[in-house]
Parts: C-alpha cells; structure tokens; sequence
C-alpha cells in the first residue's frame, strides 16, 4: 500500500508541476504580447507626432501653415524619421498657394535718350522660381522663406559697369582748340550705339564728321591772304592782302590726330592744330619790300633799309605783272634752270640763274638776271619779265646771304 500510495502521490506532485508551468509558459506570452502591444503604440505615436508637424511656408508678411506630408515622402524606422524627400507633386502645392500679385524683375539696360545713353537700374520683383523653392524645402526644416527663391534679373546694373564707363568717356571727350572751337563727343552721339552688350562705331561716320569739324572751324589759323596793314621802309601806312604768306594748318594732318584722339578717348584743351606754317598775323619787322611803281626791292629790318635795288618785274603790257600782296620765300636754291613751256603765249625758254627765290607755287620768284644791261624805271612795262623779280646779279647774291627761308615778301 505504501508503494501505491507513493506513487499516487507523485503522480499528483507532477501534475502540480506541469500545471504550474503552463500557467507561467501563458503568463510569458500574454507578457510579450503586451509588451509588443506598447512598442508599437509608442512607435505609432512617434510617427503621429512626426506627420502632424506643420512647415511654415513664408513670403514677407503672407504665411502658410501647411502639413509636414503634403511637401515630403517620410521613412521611418522604429519610429524614428530617417528620411524625408520633398514629394514630387510639392512644387504644385506650393505654386497653388495664395500668394497675391507678383511683379517680375527688370533688367538692368542702357538706352537712347534725347542726348545721349541713358543707364537703368535693374528692378528685383517678387516671381518665384519655383525650382528654387523645391530647393529649400530639401535644406529648411520648419520655416521656408521662399523670397530667397526670387526670380533675379538677368542683367543687374553691375553687369554694365564696363559698357557705361565705355560710353561716358565717349561722352565726356572734347578737343577744344585756341580760337574757342571746339569737337565734342557728345556730338558723335548719332554715330555711336550699343548692340549685345558692346558700345559700336559708325566708323565712316565719325570721320566724316571729324572731317568737316576740322576743315571749317579751324579757319582761323589759315591766315594766307588776309588783309595786313602796315608801315613801309618810307614811314607810309599801307594795306595789303592776298598772296601766299600766312599761317596755314595741315587739315589732313589735323584731321588724323583728331580722329587718334578720339580712338584712345584722349581729351585736350587749347590745342592749336597741326601747322604747315606759323607766322605772326602782322607784316615782321624783317622783310623784302618790292615796290612795281618805283621797281625796286628793300631788304628791310625794324623799319630800316639794309639792302637795295633797281629791279625789272612783270611785263605789263603782256599781261604778266607780278602779282601783289604777301608772299614768303619757300625755297633757296643757289643755281638752277628756270624753264618756260611757251603756254603763257611767249617764246619757250630755258635759262641758268645762280640764285634763285620762288615766292608762288605758279613760279614767280626773284633771281638774278644776268642777261640784262638795265634795271628799275618804266622798262617792266614793255620789257618785264613773265613775272619773276628780276635782280642784278651781285644783288641776287649778296640778298640770298642775307635772309632765311620763310622770309616774308611783301608786293605792292
């Protein structure tokens, strides 16, 4: 019996055991699940408070408070945000938001005025680029400012900064000259304009304009042939004009520095233009007076006769007189042939001088006339010359030694 009985007894004691057991396996279970049950609550209102997030989207005083996930693709893991993408369709949203009215920029740009270019400034508006936009919603968290996605303009006012300087130089050239003329840039302007960025030319034009500038408003250094008052070697006041004696300017010379100048915007002040030749506006002290009614020559210096003589000029009565007025001798040449085609109606000639003084581009000079016996009284008018001043030849002589190129002749 007391082996039945132990063995009743520990069938009893196992089957304690195993109710034990199951009753703790369950109780494990029901544990886990709970546990399991919170975790994912936690993690549901981890992304709960993640996705009720709003963006504060913002353009100067207009704001919108908009859903975290109508601009972004959220991943999570665990519950924790691990990526987060601007949605594909974030830029619409964005773009459909009330944003008022919108002003586009302005360019910055040089245009014609009535005188001269005229600079205007660029002008930032307010229009989106909206692929900007996009831009910031990838790097901004809670506040997007979409005025730094502003559309710029494409041509700021620095960006003519180089163009504008290039054009106000034109502008402000001037060449101005002694007698008051003077050229200016500003008067070039209908020659000058602006195309894709770069100021051009009117080449032609210029030069044209130039050309004209220079060839009528420097007249006033051209004194060839103006009227001169004067006392002669006898103390008698007289009045002469015409002849080659004067002051001249090159025009062409002048011209082509002018438009140098102008090529390297190089200004000047006061200039006096490029001279053939420069003389005072009077009569000089030193001087050769001819005089056709005595028919004599004076070598003249501050009011004193230092050389003189008879001399024999243009043949009158053959229409040859030697011109009046002020000349200068442009050459001094000690021998040479003088030469005659005959095309004045006289005789062909070719003749030897030793001395030889022109003072007009059509070949009136003085020189030595050897072959004649006489000069000085009425022999010029039937027996002149063809218009030369024709001089006894220790005369021609001892008058070439005594004066320089450029002497002044004056013929009355």
């Amino acid at each position: 019996m007391k082996m039945k009985k132990g063995v009743i007894v520990g069938i009893a004691v196992t089957s304690a055991v195993v109710l034990a057991v199951s009753v703790g396996v369950g109780a494990f279970f029901a544990v886990s699940a709970y546990k399991k049950k919170v975790a994912e609550q936690i993690i549901a209102e981890k992304i709960e408070a993640v996705e009720s997030r709003s963006v504060v989207i913002k353009d100067g005083d207009v704001e919108h408070s908009v859903g975290i996930t109508d601009l972004y693709d959220l991943t999570f893991e665990e519950g924790d945000l691990v990526d987060k993408a601007v949605r594909n369709d974030a830029r619409a949203f964005v773009e459909n938001l009330a944003w008022g009215d919108r002003v586009a920029s302005v360019d910055a740009e040089i245009v014609r005025g009535d005188e001269w270019f005229e600079l205007h400034d660029d002008e930032h508006g307010n229009e989106l680029n909206f692929d900007r936009v996009v831009a910031l919603l990838d790097t901004v968290d809670d506040v997007v400012d979409v005025s730094k996605a502003y559309i710029d303009p494409d041509v700021a006012v620095d960006d003519l900064e180089s163009l504008w300087d290039k054009l106000e130089a034109v502008r402000s050239w001037v060449v101005s000259y002694g007698n008051g003329f003077s050229i200016t840039g500003t008067e070039l302007y209908e020659y000058v304009s602006v195309d894709d960025g770069k100021a051009v030319f009117n080449d032609e034009g210029i030069a044209g304009y130039i050309s004209q500038a220079v060839s009528t408003g420097l007249t006033d250094y051209d004194s060839i042939g103006n009227e001169r008052t004067f006392t002669d070697r006898a103390g008698k006041e007289r009045t002469v004009s015409g002849g080659t004696y004067g002051s001249y300017y090159l025009t062409a010379d002048e011209i082509a520095a002018v438009l140098d100048m102008f090529a390297r915007q190089k200004s000047e002040e006061g200039r006096t233009p490029v001279m053939g030749l420069e003389v005072p506006n009077g009569i000089p002290d030193k001087r050769i007076e001819i005089s056709i009614s005595e028919q004599r020559v004076f070598l003249v210096n501050g009011g004193k006769i230092v050389l003189e003589s008879p001399t024999v000029t243009g043949d009158i009565s053959k229409g040859r007189d030697t011109p009046y007025g002020v000349y200068y001798v442009f050459s001094m040449v000690p021998g040479t042939f003088l030469i005659g085609d005959g095309s004045d109606g006289s005789e062909p000639y070719k003749v030897w001088v030793d001395r030889w003084m022109p003072i007009t581009p059509g070949g009136v000079g003085l020189h030595d006339a050897g072959w004649r016996k006489a000069f000085g009284g009425d022999i010029y008018k039937t027996d002149g010359s063809h218009g030369c001043i024709n001089l006894p030849p220790d005369f021609a002589k001892e008058l070439f030694d005594n004066i320089e190129l450029n002497i002044c002749v004056v013929v009355y």
